[in-house]
């Protein structure tokens, strides 16, 4: 971990309270208190999976927060979701159910992170049911994680109409397109870096612009274990460094 060289007390470098997470927090919330099913749509790299992490951490009693699989169908979408609320493995999808309807209640909120894994394919909108039919019999929560390109497939894809009952049951969290200028400096000031020149800063913004905080963050972690490395505090021109090693690309 680089925490050794953060000078702002108790940031946790991966999960940064940017204002992008409180709004999924907020999303959560509310997906919680009012029993609806909130779906989270933004960009990859915009923060959302390290947004929904940080909340499991916060609430770990009540919140069950489990990935997607890959090719989702029934049976895996039970299994990982009886593993993330700490149930005895299953011997089949049925019996998964039986002990998740009797575990969940309306105190428990479900993450369903990378949902969009589970849009293109039959078995993966038949996984999707099962966590309808949680929603609607044991009266949790539900927060569904999705990129701007799931987003589109449930509205307008194949299955946009059987995936209509779900987005019926709640509301749209639609994120921006980009970090804030703000949530970009919330990310420096963790590392313990000091406001960048105007021209660090007009490539902070591309990047941004280019990947959301992908490339940005990316590239402050290895110039922090540049700094780690030789035992002393990071700094900007680590930073350019790490920029220049990680932009080139094969010819």
């Amino acid at each position: 971990r680089l925490s050794a060289i953060v000078r702002v007390e108790g940031v946790d470098l991966d999960h940064i309270p940017t204002a992008m997470a409180r709004r999924i927090w907020a999303a959560a919330d509310a997906a919680k208190s009012a029993h609806l099913c909130v779906t989270v749509c933004g960009k990859s790299q915009i923060g959302k999976t390290t947004a929904v992490e940080k909340y499991k951490m916060m609430y770990p009693e009540t919140t069950i927060f489990f990935r997607m699989p890959t090719r989702p169908t029934i049976t895996t979408l039970v299994r990982e979701l009886t593993e993330a609320a700490g149930l005895p493995k299953a011997r089949n999808a049925w019996e998964g159910m039986t002990r998740l309807r009797a575990h969940l209640s309306p105190r428990h909120l479900i993450v369903a992170d990378e949902v969009h894994l589970a849009l293109t394919r039959r078995q993966g909108v038949d996984a999707l049911d099962v966590l309808r039919e949680l929603f609607d019999r044991c009266k949790c929560g539900l927060l569904l994680i999705v990129t701007d390109i799931g987003a589109r497939e449930m509205t307008k894809g194949p299955f946009a109409e059987r995936l209509a009952q779900l987005e019926r049951r709640g509301e749209w969290e639609i994120l921006p397109e980009t970090p804030t200028n703000k949530d970009v400096r919330a990310v420096w000031e963790a590392y313990g870096l000091p406001e960048p020149d105007a021209e660090t800063q007009q490539q902070i913004g591309a990047m941004a612009r280019s990947s959301c905080f992908g490339q940005y963050v990316h590239r402050l972690k290895l110039a922090a274990s540049f700094a780690q490395q030789e035992g002393r505090t990071l700094t900007w021109p680590d930073f350019i460094r790490a920029a220049t090693r990680m932009a080139r690309r094969p010819a």
